[in-house]
């Protein structure tokens, strides 16, 4: 399997091809240019901003919950504060010797407006 950076360098001159071959002409004609550049930049900026939070998303030390032989690692810190110091603890280690019982539980909600 190839990486996820592939992917994306794929996508990308994928999209380029297909703006140049008619996605984006067709609006370049119909609107002027002070109004398609600052439109394209916006959506560019947007882009990189998600593109960056999805490569955080991606990364192996993303994860929620490690289920081990004899514990539980729940982590609560989100890929969002990577950036934070990795001095902070963000996981919580429950054995399963400290859970006394569980089991399935149904919750019912009551919508009480009308």
């Amino acid at each position: 399997m190839f990486p996820v950076r592939h992917f994306f360098l794929f996508f990308t001159t994928a999209c380029f091809i297909t703006a140049d071959q008619g996605g984006f002409k067709g609006f370049g004609e119909t609107l002027p240019p002070y109004v398609l550049y600052p439109t394209g930049f916006g959506f560019g900026i947007i882009f990189l901003i998600v593109f960056a939070r999805f490569r955080k998303a991606l990364k192996p030390s993303n994860w929620v919950l490690k289920l081990g032989m004899d514990r539980v690692l729940i982590k609560y810190r989100s890929c969002l504060n990577s950036h934070l110091p990795e001095e902070d603890p963000v996981v919580v280690e429950i054995s399963f010797s400290e859970i006394q019982w569980v089991r399935k539980t149904n919750v019912a909600r009551l919508n009480l407006r009308a």
